[in-house]
C-alpha cells in the first residue's frame, strides 16, 4: 500500500521557457529511466491541471506516490538555470512540505521544509487528538 498525495508546482521565469514547458506540460524527455516512470506518471496533458499562467508565473496541480518528486525537479531546474522552482505537496498521511529550488550565484540552492498535520482519516473520523 502506498502513499498517495498532491502537489502544486509554481515555477517563475522567461515567458518563453514558461511557454515551452506549458506546452510539454512539464513532461520532459531524455531522462534516465526513473525520471522518465515519473514524467509518464504525472506529468503530460493528461496528468496535469494548469492553475495559474500570467508571462512569467506558471502553476500547475498534480500527483504523486509514495514521496515528492525532488529528483525529478532537480532536472528541471538543472535543465532550465534561470527558473525558480516552487513546489508545495501534501500527501494524505498527513505529510506537507515544500521544496524550492533556484540557481544563485552560480550554484544550485534548494530549500526543503517538511511537517505533518492530521491525516484524511483523523480528520475524518477523530475527535480526541491527545492520543
Amino acid at each position: 500500500m502506498g502513499v498517495d498525495g498532491n502537489q502544486y508546482i509554481a515555477i517563475r521565469g522567461s515567458k518563453e521557457i514558461l511557454n515551452t514547458l506549458e506546452q510539454c506540460s512539464l513532461k520532459l524527455d531524455d531522462l534516465d529511466e526513473k525520471c522518465s516512470v515519473i514524467a509518464e506518471r504525472f506529468f503530460g496533458p493528461h496528468n496535469i491541471v494548469l492553475k495559474l499562467r500570467d508571462p512569467n508565473y506558471l502553476v500547475i496541480a498534480t500527483e504523486f506516490r509514495n514521496k515528492p518528486i525532488y529528483e525529478y525537479m532537480e532536472i528541471l531546474l538543472k535543465r532550465y538555470p534561470t527558473l525558480w522552482i516552487k513546489n508545495d505537496y501534501s500527501g494524505e498521511d498527513g505529510t506537507h512540505g515544500f521544496w524550492i529550488g533556484r540557481y544563485r550565484n552560480g550554484e544550485v540552492y534548494i530549500q526543503t521544509h517538511t511537517w505533518e498535520e492530521l491525516t484524511n482519516e483523523e480528520i475524518m473520523m477523530a475527535t480526541d487528538f491527545s492520543r
